[in-house]
């Protein structure tokens, strides 16, 4: 397979990493929902010519090449947003409703008491979208959460930008709360570290 990778996307290491199909559950929900399913399905096979990877179903459990995780991301953005890199954030949130609503973890929305259960569980979720890198998330007090991501293999704003937007959403849908972010330490291009803090207000 050829494909060009996107220009914001810097390689640290040469470990192979793949995405979980979990990842398309969620994203094909929300532009659906919100574009239409012709505009999902007309998105699915252009990227498709670009990326053989998404011209064959996609399932929760196929391994999507990291490279083409990201193509995904950066398409979906010019297609859908006009380029609005904070586009991925959103992606982020929505994809924390799909789960808090529909997915695995519906049961502990709008359920304050289970909400340190929720964060000892956020390194799982990221098992789940990712093979490599790792995420720690800690309650500092009974407002205040932090999450890192860790040991990053490759560089790109998805992985603050969508993780970060998620993690957030969720805290909120969980806790039942208005959520403040405070970006710590951001993705750079040479950095495999992103952290950031959530006080519920």
């Amino acid at each position: 397979m050829s494909v060009r990778l996107p220009s914001s996307l810097a390689w640290a290491t040469e470990v192979a990493v793949f995405a979980k199909g979990t990842f398309f559950v969620g994203r094909r929900a929300y532009i659906s929902e919100r574009f239409g399913e012709s505009a999902w399905d007309e998105f699915l096979r252009d990227l498709g010519r670009e990326d053989p990877v998404f011209a064959k179903p996609i399932l929760a459990t196929t391994l999507v090449p990291i490279e083409s995780y990201f193509l995904f991301h950066d398409r979906s953005v010019e297609r859908f947003f006009r380029g609005d890199a904070k586009a991925l954030w959103t992606i982020g949130e929505k994809s924390a409703e799909w789960s808090l609503t529909h997915g695995p973890y519906k049961h502990l929305k709008n359920n304050p008491q289970s909400l340190a259960e929720f964060v000892a569980k956020l390194p799982l979720i990221w098992s789940a979208f990712f093979t490599e890198g790792r995420l720690e998330s800690k309650m500092v007090d009974e407002t205040t959460i932090e999450i890192e991501l860790l040991d990053l293999p490759v560089s790109h704003s998805s992985f603050e930008d969508a993780v970060m937007g998620y993690g957030k959403r969720a805290i909120e849908l969980v806790s039942s709360r208005t959520v403040t972010e405070h970006r710590l330490l951001g993705m750079q291009r040479g950095r495999n570290r992103v952290h950031y803090r959530f006080v519920l207000r």
